[in-house]
C-alpha cells in the first residue's frame, strides 16, 4: 500500500515520518519546492524533538520521499489530506482554497480502491458536502462503491508531536463502515488506541469541540484577570487560592494571548459549522476576550513606563519568546501574540532586542528585532515575557539591573514570576491581570 501525505506542514510531516517508520511506504506532497528540496537532505522544515534524526533514519531505509506532485502508480494508494485551512483575517469565514486544490489533484489521480482520508482540520460537513462532490465528479467514481473516504483529525501537540502520534487515541469517522476499518488498519500501526465513531461529521466536529473548549478555557482565566484589575485584586492570589485543594478547578492564569495555527481559528471553524443554525455566543465571546489581551498588554507596558517616568521611545527593550508557546518548545510564530507587540514598540520607535531559545534568530531579524542569544548580559530598561518557555523561569533581573544601573521594567505576560520575590531586589514587575497595571 502506498500513502500519499498531501501537506508537509506542522500536521502532514510528523504523520509522515511516523508512518514512514513503522513501516509503510510514504510519499510526502508540497507544492514548496525549497521545502521538498530540504527535506530530501534531511533537513527537517520545523521544529520538533528528535525529528532530524526521524527524517534521517526513514529516508536511510527506503520508506519515504518527497515530491511536488501526486505520481500515478498502478497499486492500491492511500492519500492523507493534510494541508492547512485558514480563515479570512477580517470575516474570520473558513479558507478552503488550498483543501480544495489539493481535493482536485487528489480526483486527477484516484483510482476504484483507492482510500483518501481527511486530516484537516474542517468544518462539519466538509468531508460529505465537499470533498465527496468533487472526487465523484473529477474521477467519474463512486464513494464508497469505489473508493473510500474517512476523516482522522490530527490532535496533537507543537512540540510533543512525534511522541503524541505514537500516544494519543485516534478519532476516526468514515463514509461507512469499511472506511473505517480500513483507515483504522494504518493508524493501529502507530496508536494503541482507535476510537471509531459513527460518522465523518463526528470526527470532524470533536476536533473543533478539542481546540474550542481550550480556547474557552483559556478565557475564563483572562477575563479573571480582568475582573481582578477592575477590582484592584491581584489575579495571581484570587486564582491560586481559588485552585488551592480544590480540585475541581483549574483555573489558568491571565495571558498575553492566545497564538498558533489551532485556537485561534477551530473555533471559528465550528461557528461557520453552525452558520444560520445556532449561534454560539460562548464561543465567540471567549474568542472576543483572548483577543483582547493582547490590547491588555499594549496597556500595561504603556503603564509600566508611565509609573516608573520612563519614555517608550528609544527604550532598550527586550522581548523573550517569539513562539506562541515555550512549553512544549515550538518555532511556530503564527499567530503569536508577539507579532502585534513588536509591531507597537517599533511604532513606538523603542530599541528591540530579542530571544527564543527555538525561533531561529533570522526569523527575528526579520520581525525588525535584533537577536540577543546571551540575553542576560544586556542592558535594558524593559524585559517583556511572552511565553513561557523553562529558560525565561530563573532570570537573573538583577544583573541586568546591575548593568542598566536603574529599575528595570519587567512586564509578564505568563506569571513566571513571584512579584514580592522581585520587590525584594527593586525590580518594577507587573504581570497581566493583577491591581499593578490600572
Amino acid at each position: 500500500m502506498q500513502i500519499n501525505v498531501l501537506g508537509l506542514g506542522y500536521v502532514g510531516l510528523t504523520l509522515a515520518l511516523t508512518l514512514a517508520n513503522v513501516g509503510f511506504k510514504i510519499i510526502g506532497i508540497d507544492k514548496d519546492k525549497e521545502k521538498i528540496a530540504k527535506l530530501q537532505q534531511g533537513i527537517p522544515t520545523l521544529y520538533e524533538p528528535q525529528i532530524e534524526q526521524l527524517l534521517k533514519s526513514v529516508l536511510l531505509s527506503g520508506n519515504i520521499s518527497f515530491a511536488e506532485d501526486i505520481q500515478k502508480i498502478e497499486e492500491q494508494v492511500v492519500y492523507i489530506i493534510s494541508v492547512g485551512t485558514p480563515i479570512d483575517n477580517q470575516t474570520q469565514e473558513p479558507n478552503l482554497t488550498n483543501l480544495k486544490n489539493v481535493v482536485k489533484e487528489v480526483g486527477e489521480s484516484i483510482k476504484k480502491d483507492d482510500m483518501v482520508i481527511v486530516r484537516s482540520t474542517v468544518p462539519v460537513k466538509t468531508a460529505r458536502n465537499i470533498i465527496k462532490p468533487e472526487l465523484e465528479n473529477i474521477s467519474n467514481l463512486k464513494c464508497p462503491s469505489d473508493f473510500y473516504l474517512a476523516t482522522a483529525p490530527e490532535r496533537t501537540l507543537q512540540g510533543a508531536a512525534l511522541k503524541e502520534l505514537r500516544q494519543l487515541s485516534q478519532i476516526i469517522g468514515g463514509i461507512n463502515e469499511e472506511s473505517v476499518e480500513k483507515a483504522a488498519s494504518i493508524f493501529n500501526k502507530t496508536t494503541k488506541t482507535i476510537v471509531k465513531v459513527s460518522s465523518l461529521e463526528a470526527a470532524e466536529l470533536i476536533k473543533l469541540l478539542d481546540n474550542t473548549y481550550r480556547d474557552i478555557t483559556i478565557s475564563v482565566g483572562n477575563m479573571c484577570g480582568k475582573i481582578c484589575k477592575e477590582l484592584d485584586l491581584d489575579a495571581r492570589e484570587v486564582i491560586e487560592s481559588a485552585n488551592y485543594g480544590y480540585s475541581r478547578n483549574k483555573i489558568l492564569f491571565p495571558g498575553a494571548g492566545v497564538g498558533g495555527g489551532c485556537l485561534v481559528k477551530d473555533p471559528y471553524l465550528l461557528i461557520a459549522s453552525l452558520k444560520g443554525k445556532l449561534e454560539l455566543e460562548l464561543v465567540k465571546s471567549s474568542r472576543r476576550i483572548n483577543d483582547s489581551m493582547i490590547d491588555e498588554t499594549i496597556k500595561l507596558i504603556k503603564n509600566g513606563f508611565k509609573k516608573v517616568g520612563r519614555e517608550i521611545e528609544n527604550s532598550k527593550i527586550l522581548i523573550l519568546g517569539f513562539a506562541f508557546k515555550g512549553v512544549p518548545d515550538t518555532d511556530d510564530i503564527r499567530f503569536s501574540p508577539t507579532l502585534p507587540i513588536v509591531d507597537f514598540l517599533k511604532e513606538q520607535k523603542s530599541m528591540l532586542f530579542g530571544f527564543d531559545p527555538v525561533v531561529p534568530s533570522k526569523t527575528i531579524k526579520e520581525l525588525g528585532v535584533k537577536g540577543v542569544p546571551d540575553f542576560e548580559t544586556g542592558e535594558y530598561d524593559c524585559v517583556i515575557i511572552m511565553n513561557n518557555n523553562p529558560k525565561f523561569r530563573n532570570i537573573d533581573f538583577k544583573k541586568i539591573e546591575d548593568k542598566t544601573k536603574m529599575p528595570i521594567l519587567v512586564i509578564d505576560g505568563w506569571y513566571l514570576y513571584d512579584k514580592k520575590y522581585l520587590d525584594t531586589i527593586g525590580i518594577k514587575y507587573f504581570p497581566i491581570g493583577s491591581k499593578q497595571d490600572d
